[in-house]
């Protein structure tokens, strides 16, 4: 090597892993935008840049929220396409890349490594070629299993080969907590059928709760042991599904006079309990959500803004994140210099990170609400909704979404991109250089509270 090359080693620009996963999105929607602007993806008509674009984001970010209706208006090509970025999306972009290179028999760089370590959410490098053949033999047989126990009952209502394709295009949908449907009415059409939605409500949970815990359950018989991870987003997870069923049924049983005449004690109570599933970024409805009372419409906004879970298919700010501030403040409340979670210590690193993440989505949510206000305004609650629906890569709507104009479109897609790769991955995409803290400057007291 000569000195030439060791002076261009040295100078050569730190690896910007954040940047890397962007620009990879950003791709597959452009990609995807492109291809569902063909003449052949749309039914009859024509799609604008806008509106494909939308689309696009929309599924490969997992979010559901639509401006076209995707079965009526996309022909069987362009919905396979919107299916195709839904499995991507959900997976995320370096997953699918780790298949491309172990199916041509390459070998992954340590630069590729550290971008799929952090597109994975792991805190090492062991096993990161084993770790996604295992997330992708798990997600494809969740998916099939599911369009297996889906299939009986779309075909009570369709021919076989229409069921089939209904089964597997909702199972993937629900797995990835994309949900987009090919029935304009979501999922109404089946509001009392129990089989349909706890099949969905199921794939939805698995698809949020993240893989590394799913690993680590189907691995519990070998470890005998469950992780702090685990431990904090099952019991988040169960708590807010609980919590969301019984506020939806209470609000709706009480409030909502004409939605209590439609439907019996069963199915208010199984109602509740899918939206509450749904709200956790799913986005499928088996009701108007803009029928719903008013506390049911906050309390979902604030399951949307918690969201899933790391690692998972889902948005929002997730359940760790949401479990670590909540022992920080009772931490605090207690007068307590550390804060305990199951018996563990939590570093101040992950606190700090679990604050940030926090602060990040608020200022996201707060600001894109003021914007699409600012340009026409469907008023607070609705743009409110629809912004948090978005961040949280949700895709529940109170009826909005296509009476969007070209710029309110344009500032949803840009949160449901922000939303799907975390406000914290941009931000720090957007960082041009690396602040070492080379100086540690004297400590300063402030006044909180």
């Amino acid at each position: 090597m000569n000195a030439n090359e060791t002076s261009g080693s040295k100078n050569k620009p730190a690896l910007n892993v954040p940047k890397t996963l962007v620009l990879g999105f950003l791709a597959a929607i452009v990609i995807g935008a492109l291809v569902l602007l063909l003449p052949f993806s749309r039914q009859s008509g024509g799609l604008s840049f806008i509106d494909a674009l939308f689309t696009s984001t929309s599924a490969v970010c997992v979010t559901g929220l639509t401006v076209v209706d995707t079965g009526g208006d996309f022909s069987l090509f362009g919905q396979i396409v919107i299916l195709a970025l839904i499995q991507v999306g959900g997976l995320g972009i370096m997953t699918f890349s780790t298949l491309l290179v172990l199916y041509m028999g390459g070998a992954m760089s340590l630069r590729f490594q550290l971008i799929l370590k952090e597109s994975l959410n792991r805190l090492s490098y062991v096993d990161l070629a084993q770790i996604v053949k295992i997330i992708l033999a798990v997600t494809f047989t969740i998916e099939l299993a599911g369009a297996f126990l889906l299939l009986p009952a779309f075909t009570r209502d369709y021919p076989l080969p229409t069921a089939i394709y209904y089964a597997i295009f909702h199972s993937i949908s629900a797995f990835c907590n994309a949900g987009f449907s090919v029935f304009s009415d979501s999922l109404v059409r089946y509001h009392s059928n129990f089989l349909v939605l706890s099949i969905v409500s199921i794939l939805i949970v698995l698809g949020g709760i993240g893989f590394p815990v799913i690993i680590e359950i189907l691995d519990w018989r070998k470890a005998k042991r469950i992780s702090l991870h685990t431990k904090l987003v099952l019991s988040i997870t169960a708590t807010l599904i609980l919590l969301g069923t019984v506020g939806i049924f209470i609000f709706e049983y009480m409030h909502n006079i004409e939605f209590h005449e439609s439907r019996n004690m069963g199915g208010i109570l199984l109602t509740a309990f899918f939206q509450s599933v749904s709200a956790r970024t799913a986005g499928f409805a088996t009701v108007d959500i803009g029928g719903l009372s008013t506390a049911s419409l906050f309390l979902i906004m604030i399951l949307m803004f918690i969201g899933a879970s790391p690692g998972g298919t889902g948005g929002g700010i997730k359940t760790s994140t949401f479990g670590l501030m909540a022992a920080t403040a009772w931490a605090i409340i207690r007068g307590k210099r550390e804060v305990n979670i199951f018996g563990r210590r939590i570093v101040e690193h992950d606190l700090h990170r679990s604050s940030t993440i926090m602060l990040l989505y608020l200022t996201l949510i707060a600001f894109m609400t003021l914007l699409m206000l600012s340009i026409k305004g469907f008023g607070l609650s609705s743009t409110l909704f629809e912004v948090i629906s978005a961040a949280g890569t949700v895709g529940l709507s109170t009826g909005i979404t296509q009476s969007l104009s070209t710029m309110e479109k344009l500032f949803v897609i840009i949160t449901m991109f922000c939303g799907r790769l975390g406000p914290l991955t941009v931000a720090m995409a957007l960082m041009v250089g690396e602040n070492k803290n080379l100086i540690r400057f004297p400590e300063g007291k402030i006044m909180i509270g």
